[in-house]
């Protein structure tokens, strides 16, 4: 999708231009609506020269609008928050260059300090990032009864349930959680499993939501991304409080204990 920023007065100042080819957005961390929006993440091609104005003009304040149809103002703006600590990673292609805004609080696995409030990130990975969780997914189909989870009645309404994909992201969240957490977690890829189908069970966690569906299993905050054309998968964000946290915490290792009163404990690599 093209974008543009555009002279503040017309025919006076020059028109920037980039390709939007990725972005993500949650409500509650950079508010934005379907008219509005303010990415925690996105990712812009063009050529060298013309994306670094680009870039320079969007984190002075300055508003992008998308390009749909025939009409080069399009209904969306994109606005980068002058306020907001965005950080760039810039790729230079055969084709031109490409460059990743992010904010670097939630994306960073390790943040180096501990928010006294709260806990927020956010995992995006590629699909071949993740690395397959066999024992988690096994344990997930064992444990999910027991957590009051159908996956026959849920897969019937939510098509994007997946536990699979729930195991094999997990290893990811526990990191980013590692990090950002007073608590110590059991260092097992069950465990792992087990929490973060609980998190987004509990609303703490969400899967990004479509547009058309207003209530997923699994899907809230309003998160959103567009990354598939950039090979992201779907990715989870999470925020809660570390009571929040520390509550679920020892709820589910309690449980996990349970289901594995004599467990040979499966470390992540």
């Amino acid at each position: 999708m093209d974008i543009f920023i555009e002279p503040a007065t017309e025919g006076k100042g020059r028109t920037f231009r980039a390709n939007l080819l990725s972005y993500a957005t949650a409500r509650g961390i950079m508010d934005c609506d379907r008219i509005k929006v303010r990415p925690i993440w996105m990712m812009l091609a063009g050529s060298d020269s013309e994306l670094r104005h680009f870039v320079a003009n969007l984190r002075m304040g300055r508003k992008a609008s998308a390009h749909t149809g025939y009409n080069r103002r399009g209904s969306e703006t994109f606005e980068i928050l002058k306020s907001a600590n965005y950080r760039i990673f810039w790729q230079k292609t055969e084709a031109g260059a490409v460059a990743t805004l992010y904010l670097p609080e939630l994306f960073c696995s390790d943040p180096g300090m501990v928010d006294p409030e709260e806990l927020s990130f956010c995992v995006l990975p590629t699909a071949d990032f993740l690395v397959p969780n066999p024992e988690g997914l096994a344990h997930l189909e064992r444990a999910m009864p027991f957590m009051g989870l159908n996956p026959a009645k849920i897969n019937r309404r939510e098509k994007h349930f997946d536990p699979s994909y729930i195991a094999d992201l997990a290893t990811v969240v526990a990191a980013f959680l590692d990090r950002r957490t007073r608590c110590p977690l059991i260092p097992d890829r069950r465990f792992f499993a087990q929490f973060l189908m609980a998190a987004l069970d509990g609303g703490i966690a969400s899967l990004p939501r479509s547009y058309t569906h207003s209530s997923e299993w699994g899907c809230y905050r309003h998160f959103m991304v567009d990354g598939s054309d950039v090979g992201l998968s779907k990715g989870v964000l999470f925020k809660a409080s570390h009571k929040q946290v520390e509550d679920l915490l020892a709820k589910q290792v309690k449980f996990f204990f349970e289901l594995c009163p004599s467990r040979q404990v499966s470390i992540a690599a």
